[in-house]
């Protein structure tokens, strides 16, 4: 192999040898040094506190929250609890539906697109409304539906669940 052949091959080796272990070396430096007052921002940090559905980020923001201070509020509660109502709520509707349901929700278009307080001072139910759902009919034709599914966040149970043809007014 001549002389500028083996300069090839060791620039082509070389080269992404040094630039891993130069990348590997930033990338431990940065772990192992400590960051500014890091022991004073973790003293300082409170918890999080629930916002409201008006904050744009409301459903990552309360996913933070502690359970405790999540319970004196419904959009936060309404938030953590949404992953087990998902499932829950489309099992229980399907279940009601006299024929087939097909679900027209999906990364754009929720499932619940409202969120309702029981206004009982008793029991905690939350209330999950939507229209992103079809209900067949004893001809096979297709319609709107709403649905509303209520939610007992301490039992992890659906408590009732209403349909009806149409949809939520828009707004």
């Amino acid at each position: 192999m001549g002389g500028i052949a083996k300069a090839f091959l060791i620039f082509i080796v070389g080269v992404p040898v040094i630039a891993a272990v130069v990348f590997a070396y930033i990338v431990i430096s940065a772990f192992n040094s400590p960051a500014p007052n890091a022991s004073a921002a973790m003293v300082a940090s409170a918890p999080a506190q629930p916002v409201d559905f008006s904050d744009p980020d409301h459903y990552d923001k309360n996913q933070n929250v502690p359970k405790a201070a999540c319970q004196k509020s419904l959009p936060c509660m309404a938030d953590q609890e949404l992953g087990w109502t998902k499932v829950s709520c489309k099992q229980a509707i399907e279940a009601k539906a006299v024929y087939q349901v097909k679900w027209t929700d999906g990364m754009f278009h929720p499932l619940f697109s409202e969120v309702l307080d029981s206004g009982t001072s008793g029991e905690i139910s939350i209330g999950y409304a939507g229209d992103r759902a079809q209900i067949q009919n004893q001809f096979g034709a297709f319609a709107n539906m709403t649905y509303q599914c209520w939610w007992n966040p301490r039992t992890q149970k659906v408590t009732d669940v209403e349909l009806a043809i149409g949809s939520l007014p828009s707004g």
